[in-house]
């Protein structure tokens, strides 16, 4: 099989990432890398990479694409030099600062017909592609509530990603993702943006955020950033009209529980603090099913899935196939990042169609 002949731009965390990762890939080989800071080129070189002089030595190779892994306030820069020489760009999320910088990268791509295409891996994450496929086979008997939750207790990392002017904070890192992924979970449009910006660590960029999404048809989300936590939250939870779901971990832990019969009988109650509540009552065992979480198709372990966007990159450059992550997808979840920094700002539900 003949694979399209990559640079990676930026060898720090990401960069190296692919690189080692594309090494397994049966559709791309890595010609080489490059990044401003001369430390990280003698790590590349000690793992027997190609370094590059510089971006003009990268045009004049003879590559096919670049992978783009820089801090995100240069990514309009170098996607821009290199789809202008016809060079088919991989840029890592965000793609871009704003959506009017997003706005021009797809229209220089259209322009010069050069492959563009951005890095939302955590389309193929296990525990999403496992939230979905609950959705799918419907065990909840129709979904109304998700909750989204990513939490750590380590901070916003040092460098750029404390920097608003760098493209730092948790809306650019993690919301892209997040956004993402539930809005390919249902086709209606979100209608209402309400949004909190933490800053615990006393950065100038958002630490933490928790974000509403309320869509036309009445399905609603919440998304859950923290880097000041210190006790696990469920990474799903999935609520149901006749079921519930979680997923506590990345490593699918998790269940689904369902009533055995729905009404007809008056639930049994049960203290609660200095009170009594039979709303608020647990089912015993007795009136609940347990489930263990849908299996995945085995091409679905989220390591296999995931090399699907290099194979789409390469077969982009190679034989001019459309990209996975439509233009459209991305400027959506783009606009509805901007509603929802308006929102944390001014303290004020956003309205509209997303």
């Amino acid at each position: 099989m003949t694979k399209a002949k990559i640079a990676i731009i930026g060898y720090g965390g990401m960069g190296g990432y692919h690189a080692d990762r594309i090494k397994h890939t049966k559709t791309l080989e890595v010609a080489g890398v490059w990044d401003i800071d001369e430390s990280r080129n003698t790590a590349a070189r000690g793992k027997g990479l190609r370094v590059f002089k510089n971006t003009y030595d990268i045009v004049q190779s003879g590559i096919d694409g670049v992978i783009i892994a820089t801090p995100n306030d240069s990514h309009l820069s170098y996607a821009e030099k290199f789809l202008k020489a016809k060079i088919g760009v991989m840029v890592e999320k965000p793609a871009a600062m704003n959506s009017k910088e997003l706005a021009k990268m797809l229209t220089i791509a259209e322009t010069t017909g050069t492959p563009f295409t951005v890095n939302q891996n955590r389309r193929y994450d296990s525990d999403y592609l496992t939230a979905k496929e609950i959705i799918r086979q419907n065990f909840l008997g129709g979904v109304y509530r998700i909750e989204s939750s990513v939490v750590g207790g380590n901070g916003i990392p040092d460098g750029w990603r404390a920097n608003k002017v760098q493209g730092g904070g948790m809306m650019l890192d993690w919301g892209v993702h997040l956004i993402d992924q539930l809005l390919l979970i249902t086709d209606s449009f979100v209608k209402r943006i309400f949004c909190k910006y933490y800053y615990v660590t006393d950065h100038e960029v958002e630490d933490g955020f928790w974000l509403e999404l309320e869509f036309d048809n009445g399905f609603s989300t919440r998304i859950a950033v923290e880097t000041n936590t210190f006790i696990p939250v469920d990474r799903w939870r999935i609520y149901g009209y006749s079921g519930t779901a979680h997923i506590e971990t990345w490593d699918l832990k998790g269940k689904i529980v369902r009533p055995n019969v729905s009404g007809g009988t008056e639930p049994e109650g049960m203290r609660a603090g200095n009170g009594f509540t039979r709303t608020m009552a647990y089912k015993t065992a007795s009136e609940v099913t347990t489930e263990e979480l849908p299996k995945l198709p085995a091409a679905s372990d989220g390591i296999l899935l995931g090399d699907s966007l290099y194979d789409n990159f390469s077969n982009m450059l190679l034989i001019g196939e459309s990209p996975i992550i439509k233009p459209a997808e991305l400027m959506r979840v783009m606009k509805i990042m901007e509603a929802a920094e308006k929102s944390a700002r001014k303290d004020v539900v956003i309205k509209g169609v997303f």
